[in-house]
């Protein structure tokens, strides 16, 4: 039996295993995150100095919803996400004077 080819590179021969899967699922989970923060990243750096960042970041949304209306439509009703997010902000360590949670 030959190799498999997937985007994240080639698999070993014969059967998936679970933690081939697991390894390739939480690489491309990585990946896009890493990718997608860099955007968000570049994009608050490149605007004019008079364009607010949460400006920005709003006509984005709208912008995703128009491309990727199934998914951001997932992201934004889901309640599996919604917990996702709740749990990965109550990840984050407390810093003094933050305000964002």
């Amino acid at each position: 039996m030959s190799p498999i080819v997937s985007r994240c590179g080639i698999l070993p021969k014969g059967p998936p295993t679970e933690i081939v899967r697991n390894v390739t699922y939480e690489q491309t989970v990585e990946r896009a995150a890493e990718r997608i923060s860099e955007a968000l990243d570049e994009m608050a750096a490149s605007l004019p100095q008079e364009v607010a960042p949460h400006l920005a970041l709003t006509r984005l949304i709208g912008k995703l919803v128009e491309r990727q209306t199934l998914r951001m439509q997932s992201i934004m009703e889901d309640s599996l996400v919604r917990e996702a997010y709740a749990a990965a902000v109550a990840r984050i360590p407390a810093r003094p004077g933050r305000t964002d949670v």
